[in-house]
């Protein structure tokens, strides 16, 4: 990830989503924030597939664009 990193959200977990999160965060060989972007991000490119191939079949919507 190259670009600078400015903002920050708090989000409060149970104790045991926090651990399970840190266990995947060990496999994958990378720390809790950086799993966390990692999956924001897939969620969000998930999203924009979905609106666009809905777009293309629907065509124009007056809805933003995530």
């Amino acid at each position: 990830m190259s670009e600078k990193l400015i903002d920050a959200v708090t989000i409060r977990l149970s104790h045991e989503d926090h651990e399970a999160l840190r266990r995947l965060a060990d496999v994958d060989g990378m720390g809790v924030s950086e799993l966390l972007r990692s999956l924001i991000e897939s969620h969000i490119a998930a999203k924009r597939r979905q609106y666009e191939a809905l777009h293309e079949a629907l065509g124009s919507t007056k809805t933003n664009t995530v």
